[in-house]
């Protein structure tokens, strides 16, 4: 019961101890599709952060891989920074839905925020409707 306890305390600090990082982007039509990410405005990055990994997932085709892609630095990243359109490298493919036209698919990017040592200081994600009446051109 007591090492239930510990590892109980100890994951709940570890938890609590994590930023969250707020994530947000423009839906444009030229990512239908395309291996071009758009840019991610990102906020409340935790202080230590060296790298950044993100993921974009399909919720209503969990199948499909988007890849993603990660920003890494020799120096700590600040609080708020700019992942540029098309700056995520690693199989990035937009979103492709056959739905376009109608009500879409929701799609999630995911970012967790890594120290020097590779460890987990926070994540955010944002999901957002990928549909023609929420995309502009």
């Amino acid at each position: 019961m007591r090492s239930f306890l510990v590892l109980s305390l100890f994951f709940s600090a570890s938890v609590m101890a994590q930023s969250t990082i707020t994530v947000d982007y423009t839906r444009k039509l030229k990512h239908r599709c395309a291996p071009i990410s758009p840019e991610l405005r990102l906020s409340g990055i935790p202080v230590g952060t060296f790298e950044l990994s993100v993921v974009m997932k399909d919720h209503d085709r969990p199948m499909n891989d988007h890849g993603g892609g990660s920003v890494k630095s020799d120096a700590p990243l600040p609080s708020e920074y700019v992942i540029p359109e098309g700056g995520l490298k690693s199989g990035y493919k937009g979103p492709c839905n056959p739905v376009f036209e109608s009500f879409g698919h929701d799609y999630e990017f995911y970012v967790t925020a890594f120290d020097a040592k590779r460890e987990i200081l926070g994540k955010g994600s944002l999901k957002k409707t990928y549909a023609r009446k929420f995309v502009t051109e």
